[in-house]
This record gives structure tokens, sequence and C-alpha cells, in this order.
């Protein structure tokens, strides 16, 4: 899977970061962008991390539809 472009800042600045989730010392993966003064990242489960890389990157790929009206 590919990563798309940050969306909040628009760079392709982003990378996967991996750790391990405790208590169960396992490997979760986050994606976050490296942009600097842009800190966009996304979580979930509470803890900030998925199980998988391919659900952090499906998360990441994921947008939503905004008019310009509703982003005001």
């Amino acid at each position: 899977m590919t990563l798309l472009p940050c969306p909040f800042c628009g760079e392709r600045n982003v990378s996967i970061c991996v750790t391990m989730y405790e208590p169960e010392e396992r490997e979760a993966f986050a994606v976050t962008c490296r942009t600097r003064e842009c800190h966009g990242v996304i979580y979930s489960l509470g803890y900030g991390l998925f199980e998988s890389r391919d659900k952090a990157i499906a998360a990441w790929n994921t947008r939503t539809s905004f008019t310009p009206a509703e982003r005001s």
C-alpha cells in the first residue's frame, strides 16, 4: 500500500512508525507526517496505534469530502 500525502498539510513527508504495544508486547503501527510544524498523525484504539501496518495505512489514506464552506 502506498501512503497518500498528509491530509493536514499536503506534504509527502510521511512515514510509518512502529512501536511495542503494551501490555501484550506486540508491534503496533501509526502513520505520521514528518513535516515540521504539521504534526499530522492518525491514531486509533485509544492508544494511538493500529495492530497492522495495512490498517494504519488504510486509516491514513482515508479521506472525507468537505466543501470549502464546511471546512470553515
